[in-house]
C-alpha cells in the first residue's frame, strides 16, 4: 500500500489492536510503547502508531538475529498506565 513503506534498517513489523471491554470497539488513541530485547541483549524502543487504514498499531524493528526476543509493551490509555508481562519469540532463520 502507497504510505506503508517499512524502515530501510527495519526487518519486520509488530502490529495488534486493542479492544475496549465495555463498549467493544477498537481502541485508537492508545499510547503504546514497545522495548524489544534482541538476542545478543541490546534493545530498541519504539512508539507503535495507530494505522486507520489497517486497523491496527505498529512499529517496524530490526530483527536480524537467530534466537530469542523478549518484547515488553507499556501503553496508556485514559488516565490508565498498563505495563503487560513480556512476550518471548524465537528467530530460527
Amino acid at each position: 500500500m502507497e504510505g506503508m513503506k517499512m524502515n530501510a534498517d527495519s526487518t519486520h513489523e509488530l502490529s495488534g489492536s486493542l479492544l475496549d471491554e465495555e463498549n467493544k470497539k477498537s481502541i485508537t488513541d492508545a499510547k503504546i510503547n514497545l522495548k524489544i530485547i534482541r538476542p545478543d541483549g541490546s534493545d530498541q524502543i519504539k512508539r507503535a502508531l495507530w494505522m486507520e487504514g489497517m486497523n491496527h498499531y505498529g512499529a517496524d524493528f530490526k530483527m536480524d538475529q537467530k534466537g530469542k526476543y523478549q518484547i515488553l509493551p507499556s501503553l496508556k490509555w485514559e488516565r490508565r498506565n498498563i505495563k503487560q508481562d513480556f512476550i518471548t519469540i524465537y528467530r530460527n532463520s
